[in-house]
């Protein structure tokens, strides 16, 4: 619902400086025309401008209604359990998706360890680093926000993020054979 509220922001739909993305898009591509002169770009972004209020508008508005009335109907017991003979359906998909044998509930337990065993490792981290406390909420939101974590906003800073990247993928590349039978025909490229 938020993405659809933000897709009515800004100009046209909201005076002020900043432009709506669709827009923003629009006017970008216009702008690259080089065919056109002045009066037929403006001509074209004031047409937009009126579509996407007489169309784009109402179209997402109708949109949002309709979504919200959906979520009266909805339910909280998401999953193929839902559905009738929903266990057996999970079942089967993970025979026919899948390496292993194991059940549903065996791979749920599996993950709760691997989770627990991941935190455990975390936690010995936090010690080592110094970190300020034990709880791991704290700890994640300090790797996801403190800057030294974080490449640089600059041209420089982008180019050693995408080579970093390029090295990670590249080294990933050498294990492929090991973990998969098929394989993309198309490379990764950052």
């Amino acid at each position: 619902m938020n993405d659809c509220k933000n897709m009515l922001s800004g100009f046209p739909f909201e005076k002020g400086k900043v432009l709506n993305p669709l827009l923003a898009d629009f006017m970008t591509k216009v702008d690259k025309l080089k065919e056109l002169n002045d009066a037929t770009k403006k001509e074209l972004i004031e047409k937009a401008s009126k579509a996407m209020i007489t169309s784009v508008k109402p179209g997402y508005e109708k949109l949002m209604t309709y979504w919200k009335e959906l979520e009266k109907k909805s339910t909280t017991d998401d999953g193929a359990w839902k559905l009738p003979d929903g266990d057996a359906f999970y079942d089967n998909a993970l025979k026919t998706t899948t390496t292993t044998k194991m059940t549903a509930d065996e791979i749920h337990e599996l993950g709760l360890k691997e989770v627990a065993r991941i935190h455990g490792e975390m936690k010995k981290i936090m010690k080592k680093v110094n970190f300020k406390n034990d709880n791991l909420n704290d700890f994640f939101d300090f790797m996801r926000t403190d800057k030294q974590f974080y490449y640089p906003n600059t041209a420089e800073g982008k180019e050693a993020y995408r080579v970093k990247a390029v090295k990670i993928i590249d080294n990933m590349k050498l294990s492929l054979d090991k973990l998969f039978l098929t394989k993309p025909k198309a490379d990764i490229v950052v």
